[in-house]
């Protein structure tokens, strides 16, 4: 149990990780944080596919 547990952890920080640096690249480009959110939204749920 406490190895599931472990790899839920590893994944969710790896999930945090990328939807932060998504947010970040689109925020470079816009300048504009509603626009990044929205572009981080539409890619975060297109890898969760």
């Amino acid at each position: 149990m406490a190895r599931l547990c472990g790899k839920i952890r590893a994944k969710t920080a790896l999930l945090r990780w990328k939807v932060k640096k998504a947010f970040d690249l689109l925020l470079t480009f816009s300048e504009h944080e509603e626009e990044a959110a929205a572009g981080a939204s539409v890619f975060v749920s297109g890898m969760l596919r």
